[in-house]
C-alpha cells in the first residue's frame, strides 16, 4: 500500500509552503544585501559558533537557505517539503535557544543587522526574527501532523475521492 503525500485537497499546505519559500526568499536578499554591504559588525565572531565570523555564518546560512528555496520548487512531495522547512526552522529553532542559553543579550545576528538602514530598531529585527521562525517551525510540524492523523484516519482517500 503506497502511503499518501498529503497532497489532496491540502490548500493549506500549499499556502504555508509559499509563504515560507517567500519568507526564506527575503531572507535571503536580506543577507545578500548584508553581505555586500560589508558592515563591521561581520567581521565580529558569532556568539556560539565561536570558530566562525558572522560574514562566514551569514555565507552559509545563505546557501542552506537557498537550498531549501530550491527544494521547496522543485520537489513534488508536499510531506518532503514541509520536512524540509521543519527541519530547517528547527535549526533556528535551536540556535536561538543556544544564544538564550549562553545569555547572549545582544540582537540577533541571523540578518547581521541589515535592516539598520532601512530604519527598523534591533529589537524590532528580533521580534520579527522570532515570528518567523515560530511561523515556520510551528506551521510545518502542525501540517505534518495534521497530515499523519489524516492519513492515520483514512481522510485523505476520502479528500482524493471527492476533489
Amino acid at each position: 500500500m503506497k502511503r499518501s503525500d498529503f497532497s489532496g485537497c491540502d490548500g493549506l499546505s500549499l499556502f504555508f509552503l509559499r509563504s515560507s519559500g517567500v519568507i526564506l526568499f527575503g531572507s535571503v536578499l536580506l543577507k545578500i544585501v548584508e553581505l555586500f554591504r560589508g558592515s563591521k559588525y561581520l567581521l565580529q565572531q558569532d556568539p556560539f559558533l565561536a570558530r566562525l565570523t558572522n560574514h562566514e555564518v551569514m555565507v552559509i546560512s545563505t546557501i542552506i537557505d537557498l537550498g531549501v528555496i530550491c527544494y521547496l520548487i522543485y520537489s513534488r512531495s508536499v510531506r518532503n517539503r514541509l520536512m524540509c522547512v521543519a527541519w530547517l526552522a528547527g535549526v533556528f529553532a535551536c540556535y536561538h535557544l543556544v544564544l538564550a542559553w549562553i545569555g547572549f543579550r545582544g540582537y540577533c545576528p541571523c540578518l547581521g543587522g541589515p535592516l539598520d538602514w532601512m530604519g527598523v530598531s534591533r529589537s524590532c529585527e528580533n521580534g520579527i526574527v522570532k515570528w518567523l521562525v515560530s511561523y515556520l517551525l510551528l506551521g510545518s510540524h502542525g501540517l505534518l501532523i495534521v497530515g499523519r492523523w489524516r492519513e492515520w484516519l483514512g481522510v485523505e482517500r476520502l479528500a482524493r475521492a471527492v476533489c
